[in-house]
């Protein structure tokens, strides 16, 4: 612990649960560091573009095939999406 005199505040040494790397965190702050807080957000951000753009496919698809084809193609689309969510979080344990 780590006393900081200009704020007054007290200061955590501590080790990012995501990188491993060293860093002064306040209390009750998140145990990542602010690099790896900064990424989360730019990837929660992107994931929800993503979204977005899955649903507007998935609008066009509607507006285009006819109701058995269209059920098997958004089934379809589905399925990638949830593949490529997977995939990123395996990707992201390693």
């Amino acid at each position: 612990m780590i006393e900081k005199e200009k704020t007054s505040q007290t200061l955590y040494d501590t080790e990012c649960s995501k990188c491993g790397k060293g860093f002064l965190r306040k209390p009750n702050e998140s145990i990542t560091c602010p690099d790896c807080r900064e990424e989360i957000r730019k990837r929660k951000a992107l994931t929800e573009i993503e979204q977005e753009q899955v649903e507007r496919v998935r609008a066009e698809i509607e507006k285009i095939v006819t109701p058995p084809i269209k059920n098997y193609v958004l089934g379809y689309i589905h399925n990638l999406s949830q593949l490529e969510i997977e995939l990123k979080r395996n990707v992201d344990h390693i």
